[in-house]
């Protein structure tokens, strides 16, 4: 069987390290193998805290 790994949330880091590669144009596929994180992470944290002003590495 296959063990799960714990669930971690992402850190205030990696979030401003997604917030300065999508300013920079970069991929959802390339944020990802920077953080070490699957894609589906990265896409889900820039649909959830994006607003027509952009990505907000810190919700209001």
């Amino acid at each position: 069987m296959h063990e799960r790994t714990p669930y971690q949330q992402l850190q205030p880091l990696e979030r401003l390290t997604i917030a300065s590669l999508h300013l920079q144009g970069s991929s959802i596929r390339a944020m990802a193998r920077i953080l070490r994180r699957s894609p589906a992470t990265v896409n889900r944290e820039l649909k959830r805290n994006s607003s027509p002003a952009g990505y907000a590495s810190v919700p209001a």
